[in-house]
């Protein structure tokens, strides 16, 4: 069964607000853990993963599966109003 990703327009809106925010979308795995997350302190960050990449290319595990690391950066500019459905 395939697993599908969300419509073009509104990938297309994600991409934008991740660019917005500093990150590159083309960075970020389709079915990424994407969220936003409140620090102790207040501040707001976008939780996602990033694939570990060399010379360009996704490295895999011995599953052959890519390998994902997590990252956080700030959110500047709010989610999409229909963030997160």
């Amino acid at each position: 069964m395939a697993v599908l990703g969300p419509s073009e327009a509104r990938r297309l809106t994600i991409c934008d607000w991740l660019t917005a925010n500093g990150i590159n979308p083309n960075a970020v795995p389709l079915h990424s853990n994407l969220h936003v997350d409140t620090k102790p302190n207040g501040d707001r960050v976008i939780c996602y993963q990033v694939f570990v990449t060399e010379e360009g290319r996704p490295v895999a595990a011995y599953s052959s599966k890519a390998i994902r690391v997590d990252r956080e950066a700030p959110l500047v500019v709010e989610p999409p109003e229909t963030w997160p459905a």
